[in-house]
Formats: structure tokens, C-alpha cells, sequence
């Protein structure tokens, strides 16, 4: 049970403002900061594998394995295939679309789920300026919803329309599962990064998260919203809401109550930080009421200084 502040769906005018703060972004208001922050990024993320480049002639102690058989056919002479370093990487975002993420919107801060589109255009947008391709995956009414790893801002303006017009489900989501299912979509090693509150019950997250690191890359970024972090310490009674069975019931309010949700708001929080560095993924905090640019860029120049200590 979380205080009762769910946001109601997201209306076009919404959708629309997003939209415009995205495309003032990626016309350069911020253009300077992010592109600081490119470096860190490519330090952070790196593609793996070979590419291939182009066809020379055979020369002596070419690998044989590489020869162009369609060539060296055509043209009577032995022609080898070249391969380069492949740099460009595979950016998959995994957004949880549960009940919870609807909450928000008091207290000038947004809802969860706004903050979460926020953070998924500053990682495209990054990712895309290092020349890379960036995908979704989302959740719809129960229904797994793929768009494909693209490059382009009008790609990116779908992918963010999809998380935007995606209606918070009731129930308990299975982060653990679309985890799963994302790093098989992805057909070579590459980069997931993980959009949630992840208030959803623990169970499976870290086995799910330590299967994928074994092949892609993975990020964390936890969606808070302050209203959710403490219950009033006053008296009187307290209406709480579960967006995720759209269930209220009423409870006592006063010290004990907000002690005992203090508590277990911090065992959840640790429960997920350990999953994570378990499975040997990164995973950081982006409050609902902060700014998701500056948030996502210190932490991205974290990563670099830890990088070069190693």
C-alpha cells in the first residue's frame, strides 16, 4: 500500500508538452551538456564484435577463413573479406508500465511515469549522438509491445509516444519476465537499461538480471517519487490506495504506522539495490520531482571516474 496520489491518464496535451520538451532538448537546449556527457557515456557502453568493412585482395598470411569465394570466383584472383571493430551498440529500454508508475503528480513533481519517458529520451538521445540504435520494450495490457532498436528522432518520438499512451495495468507486474524476454529480442550483445520503481515483489529480478549480464550491458534507473518515501507522522486516519489492484483501504495514521511503512519501504530498497549488485549490474535513483538531465549526467561521470580508477 503507497498514499493515495495516482495521476490520471495520460491526456494529449500531455503527451503533446513531453513531446515539445524532447524536441527543444534535441534541437541543442541542452544539446552542450549532453554532448559532455557523450565520453562518459562511451566508457560506460561499448559495441562488441567485428563488422565487416570491405573486400581487398588476398594478401600472404591472410587468414584463409576470410576469403570471398563469390569474388575470387568472379575475378580469377583470391579476395579476402575485412572486418573493422563494430562500435555502434544495440540500446534496449525496458520501461515498467504497472499500476505504480501512475503515481505522482503533487507537489510539482510529475508522475512516475512522465519522469520515466524523461529518462528514456536523455538515454536515446545520448545513445543516438554516439550513432548507436535504441529500442523499447513495454508491457501493454499484458501484452509484450517490441519497437525495434532504430536510429532517427522520429524513431525516438515513437518510442516515446509508446511508453506515454501505454495505460498503467492493474495487478502485479513481472519485471523479471519482460527482463528475460528483452535479452532474447536482442540479437547481439548490447546495452539494457531498466526503467522502473521496481516496488513489484523482488522474487526472479536478480536471476533474470544475471542471465542478461551475461550478454548484454545493463543499467538500473529507479523511478522515485517523494510523496511515496514516508506516510504523514501526524494522527487521524490515512486512505491508502494500491494502483497496482486499485484497492483503498483506510489506516491509522500517527508515528507506528509511518515507522512500520518507513521500514519496509527501506527492506524493499534493499532488496532491489542487492539484487542488482548481485548480478553485477549498476542501478541509481531518478526522483520524479528532480532533473532527469542532471540526474542520468552525474551519474554517467560517477561511472567515467570509476572507470579510470580501475
Amino acid at each position: 500500500m503507497r498514499p493515495e496520489a495516482q495521476a490520471p491518464e495520460h491526456d494529449p496535451e500531455e503527451l503533446a508538452a513531453l513531446l515539445g520538451r524532447v524536441k527543444r532538448l534535441a534541437l541543442g537546449v541542452r544539446a552542450r551538456h549532453l554532448n559532455r556527457q557523450s565520453g562518459q557515456y562511451r566508457s560506460r557502453f561499448r559495441g562488441q564484435g567485428m563488422e565487416f568493412d570491405e573486400v581487398r585482395q588476398y594478401q600472404a598470411g591472410d587468414d584463409i577463413r576470410h576469403i570471398d569465394w563469390n569474388v575470387t570466383a568472379r575475378s580469377g584472383r583470391p579476395f579476402v573479406k575485412v572486418y573493422r571493430e563494430e562500435r555502434q551498440l544495440s540500446v534496449m529500454l525496458i520501461v515498467d508500465a504497472s499500476g505504480s508508475m501512475g503515481c505522482g503528480g503533487i507537489n510539482d513533481s510529475r508522475s512516475k511515469m512522465v519522469a520515466a519517458a524523461e529518462a528514456a529520451a536523455v538515454v536515446a538521445l545520448i545513445a543516438l549522438q554516439n550513432g548507436d540504435k535504441v529500442g523499447l520494450n513495454i508491457e501493454r495490457q499484458g501484452q509484450l509491445r517490441h519497437v525495434p532498436c532504430r536510429r532517427g528522432r522520429n524513431h525516438l518520438l515513437r518510442i516515446l509516444r509508446e511508453i506515454l499512451v501505454t495505460p498503467q495495468r492493474h495487478g502485479e507486474g513481472d519485471l523479471a519476465k519482460l527482463v528475460q524476454e528483452s535479452a532474447r529480442a536482442l540479437q547481439r550483445p548490447g546495452c539494457m537499461v531498466v526503467i522502473s520503481d521496481f516496488l513489484d515483489p523482488v522474487l526472479g529480478l536478480e536471476t533474470a538480471l544475471g542471465h542478461a549480464g551475461r550478454s548484454h550491458q545493463m543499467l538500473g534507473l529507479r523511478v522515485v517519487d517523494p510523496s511515496e518515501e514516508a506516510l504523514p507522522s501526524g494522527g487521524g486516519p490515512l486512505n491508502l490506495a494500491d494502483p497496482e489492484y486499485a484497492g483503498q483501504r483506510v489506516f491509522a495514521g500517527g508515528r507506528r504506522a509511518a515507522r512500520a511503512y518507513a521500514d519496509l519501504w527501506q527492506q524493499q530498497r534493499a532488496a532491489v539495490e542487492a539484487a542488482f549488485v548481485h548480478a553485477g549490474c549498476d542501478l541509481f535513483d531518478l526522483r520524479s520531482d528532480s532533473d532527469v538531465v542532471m540526474d542520468i549526467s552525474r551519474h554517467l561521470q560517477r561511472r567515467a571516474r570509476r572507470s579510470r580508477r580501475r
